[in-house]
């Protein structure tokens, strides 16, 4: 189905960016039916947190293969608790800081302040 077709069926856009990689290995064996390793993106977030999938993926270089291990996953899970928890300090830090800010200063980092933080599943 071409990309016209499809925005047509949905009545919007169907994404905003493509990303692409080398081949998808699983524990170092390049993924396929025949091996019967292959798995798609529906069942794999079954059992997988869509965020650490997302970090995961787009960790990785776009031109090397994407090497699927449950190490992996586990890194990418510790990494985005690493950035959730920094910025758990800095806005700590910034409500600090705004302590002794006058009002017009911190209309001016109101911008800053709207970082959400997702919990994890």
């Amino acid at each position: 189905m071409k990309l016209h077709n499809l925005k047509q069926k949905l009545d919007k856009g169907f994404v905003n960016y493509w990303m692409h990689n080398g081949f998808v290995n699983v524990d170092g064996e390049k993924m396929s039916k025949s091996l019967g390793n292959f798995t798609t993106v529906h069942e794999l977030l079954q059992v997988v947190n869509p965020q650490i999938l997302r970090f995961f993926l787009a960790t990785t270089h776009y031109r090397r293969p994407v090497n699927f291990t449950d190490d992996a996953l586990t890194e990418a899970e510790n990494n985005i608790k690493k950035m959730k928890m920094l910025i758990v300090i800095w806005m700590s830090k910034l409500s600090l800081i705004c302590q002794h800010l006058r009002l017009s200063e911190m209309i001016l980092l109101l911008p800053w302040m709207k970082i959400s933080i997702l919990p994890m599943e």
